[in-house]
């Protein structure tokens, strides 16, 4: 999620999905449409989670969530390692 305005408010979605070729060929062209319905209806899950927790953030004004995911936790620590604000 890319925010798109300086207030951070707005965002664009990029997704992206790296899988192995399997050895059988043609068999990627038959999977395809499979692997694509799973992997959108992820990323609408995904967008609509962003966009409850922006309103969170909007009517709160902070941010009141508790990460538990391991790489965000990393980020934001680095993120105020070097001086960015959070808030």
């Amino acid at each position: 999620y890319v925010p798109v305005d300086r207030e951070q408010k707005a965002h664009h979605v990029v997704g992206m999905l790296t899988m192995r070729k399997p050895k059988i060929p043609g068999l990627i062209n038959l999977l395809l449409p499979f692997i694509r319905y799973f992997a959108e209806a992820i990323f609408d899950e995904d967008q609509v989670a962003l966009e409850t927790e922006q309103k969170a953030y909007n009517l709160q004004g902070t941010d009141w969530n508790r990460e538990v995911f391991p790489p965000i936790i990393n980020l934001r620590r680095l993120l105020r390692s070097k001086g960015v604000s959070l808030d």
